[in-house]
């Protein structure tokens, strides 16, 4: 990509790699952002009115902050509130580094190999925990029948 990334291009990182990140309304709004801040020569600055911003993804104010100030700490652009009004300036490079989304099959596959990894060392620990009881068990019994035998010659003698 270029340094003055298109309309295209951005909306390409929203589709396959801005899900790995954001879901459901935050992706909304991103979309919104997006479809918005790209004209044909690239990003640009614009200002939006809150309750528009709101309105398009069905939030209310504190949702819209805590996923503009979610936005910010990421690193997608700059998001500046005064008054009713939102500045935004949009940089989806942090976006573009993410690797590409992964499909349900993959996502589901990922899981079970990694429940059949947890399962066989929690298996592997109740093996080797009745491995341990057995040995003391059997310890505590040797040392039983010594004792019986030790107390057996003090008798004798």
């Amino acid at each position: 990509m270029s340094n003055r990334m298109t309309r295209k291009e951005a909306r390409e990182i929203l589709k396959y790699k801005a899900p790995n990140q954001y879901h459901g309304t935050a992706l909304g709004l991103l979309s919104n952002l997006v479809d918005a801040s790209f004209g044909p020569d690239g990003a640009r600055h614009v200002t939006f009115n809150d309750i528009t911003l709101m309105r398009r993804v069905g939030i209310g104010n504190r949702q819209l902050s805590r996923i503009l100030d979610k936005f910010t700490a990421d690193g997608i652009g700059v998001f500046i509130r005064k008054g009713d009004k939102v500045e935004v300036t949009l940089d989806l490079s942090s976006l573009a580094a993410l690797p590409e989304k992964l499909n349900r099959k993959e996502v589901k596959a990922d899981r079970a190999r990694k429940a059949r990894e947890a399962y066989a060392q929690e298996k592997e620990a109740r093996e080797c925990a009745r491995f341990v009881k057995q040995h003391f068990e059997m310890l505590a019994v040797e040392n039983a029948s010594r004792a019986e035998f030790r107390a057996s010659l003090h008798e004798t003698a």
